[in-house]
Parts: structure tokens; sequence; C-alpha cells
């Protein structure tokens, strides 16, 4: 059996793919991978997360046979809504995650960005509904989808949790100038490199030094995980685990403007202000120019 240190610095595989690779080791992010390692991420469902599933379940029961124009694998299309609830809703191992990096790290801030119906959403809630200090804070594109999500937040956290409609671009700076910055963020939103590039960038202004922050999917695409892979090289990610393949995990640390790109070592405090995110105003030449090709994606 393979010892502790292997488990947490190499790759432990599972049934035909990798359950923990990491890529830059560190003790933040040492219990999830011990924890994923020795199969907690397909272990029964607590009560709190069967619950989750069973809301999720009821959903798709009452959406069935309703028609919406809605997005779908960044396209727009006509499908039954009740089926897309099954198809976009973030998957039991998803959930499973989340709610252990929830319950593991208990942050008092929490942000997610791509809410869909709201299952990602509710599994983090679970695991942080005895954090009085919490505040939970999802954006989803679709408006009658941010709604459902925040019915569902709201059933586990109250006024403690919200999805907000719109587009990351226009919602984030705001939920982070009003709530603060975040310790969590799970980010399942657009899967294309430029955006999944975009969100890294906003990340530097939106969570403080040890956050952690959960990429989906980064399997989707030969793009995604060129993506992956590129977030983790930059400096402002001192941790990263990549679980099942698919679930990107990234302790951030924050790094002043003035310094970004440079070797500066150990955690800085604080971030400059999200509306220094913009187009007219990035931190280096090289954001300037991918800058401009991505934030009208956000927009």
């Amino acid at each position: 059996m393979a010892s502790l240190l292997q488990k947490l610095l190499g790759t432990i595989t599972g049934r035909g793919a990798a359950v923990v690779a990491v890529a830059k080791p560190g003790p933040v992010l040492a219990e999830l991978s011990a924890w994923a390692a020795a199969g907690g991420t397909t272990a029964r469902p607590t009560a709190a997360l069967a619950a989750v599933q069973a809301r999720m379940a009821t959903v798709a029961a009452e959406l069935a046979g309703q028609r919406r124009q809605t997005s779908f694998r960044h396209e727009v299309v006509d499908m039954d809504a009740g089926e897309l609830v099954k198809k976009i809703s973030s998957s039991r191992r998803a959930q499973t995650i989340v709610h252990q990096l929830a319950v593991t790290f208990k942050p008092s801030r929490v942000l997610e960005l791509g809410s869909a119906f709201g299952s990602a959403t509710m599994a983090m809630a679970s695991g942080l509904a005895a954090v009085a200090s919490v505040r939970l804070d999802g954006i989803e594109l679709d408006p009658w989808r941010a709604g459902i999500a925040d019915t569902n937040v709201k059933s586990v956290l109250g006024d403690r949790g919200a999805v907000h409609a719109g587009s990351i671009g226009e919602v984030l700076p705001g939920l982070v100038r009003e709530g603060g910055k975040a310790g969590l963020v799970f980010v399942d939103a657009v899967h294309r490199l430029e955006e999944t590039w975009a969100y890294h960038l906003c990340m530097l202004d939106s969570v403080h030094s040890g956050a952690v922050v959960v990429y989906d999917d980064v399997d989707w695409s030969q793009d995604m995980t060129r993506c992956w892979r590129e977030i983790v090289a930059t400096p402002d990610v001192v941790e990263a685990v990549l679980l099942h393949n698919r679930w990107g995990v990234a302790v951030y640390r924050c790094v002043p403007a003035t310094i970004r790109g440079s070797s500066a070592a150990g955690p800085i405090a604080s971030c400059p202000s999200s509306q220094t995110m913009t187009p007219d105003n990035p931190r280096s030449r090289a954001q300037r120019t991918f800058a401009a090709r991505v934030w009208p994606e956000l927009k």
C-alpha cells in the first residue's frame, strides 16, 4: 500500500483514472488529497448530501415536460427543462468534493460562478449551515435557472445565501465589494479556455490569500486542460491538485499588481480592488492582450 507521503505527493490511480494528481504540493490541500485517495469522493452520501440529491430529483420532476429556450453546452437550445436539470446539474462526486471543502475549511465567504439549478450551491451550503457568519453568493446567467438555484440555496442557508442572475463580469465585482473576498470558490461556468482564464484573473481580486478555488471540467477539452495547467503555473497558485482528472483544486495567494509576475515569495494579505479588472486597466502587457479578447465574452 502506498505511503501517505506517496499519496500526497504523487498520483494515486483508481479505476482507469487518477484519483489524486498533485501539481503543487503543500499543507493546505494535504487533508483533501488524503481524503480523496482513501475513497472519500465515492463514499456513501451523508444525510445532508442525500437531501441535496433528493431536492434536485424533485426539481427535475417538477420541470419535466416544460420546454425552455436556454443555454446548453455553449449553445442556445430548446429542450425539456426536466432533462436539462439532469444534464447540467453538478454530479454527485462534484457535490461531495465541494461539500467536503466547505466542511474542512468552514469559510465565512463563498462564491460560485455558474450555479445552474443550485446543486453544488446546496452541497456547499449544507456543509456551512452551522457557520453563523457565512455568506454564499452564486452567479447564474439564465434568470429562470438563477431563480430556482436561489430558492434552493435559501432552503439551506436562508438569507445567508443567494444566487444572482447576470453575467459574471457584471455581477462579481459588486458581490466582492459588498460581501468581501472569498475563502472558497466553485467555478463551473463556460468551459472554454478564454473564459476560464478570465475567471482566473477575476479570482485575483475576489479571494483572499489561502483561498481554495475549484475549477470543474478541466478535462472538457484540450484547451481546458491547457488552461488548468497555465493557471497552476502562475505564481498566483501556491498549491494545486487534480481530482479524478476533472476537478482542479487550487490554493491562491494575492499578489499586488505592482509586483505581479515577479517571483515574490510568501502570501500577501490583500489584492487590488476588483474595479481594476477591466480591459482598459489590466495588470500586465500580456494580460492586456488577453483581456481585450476575453472580456467581451463576459459582458
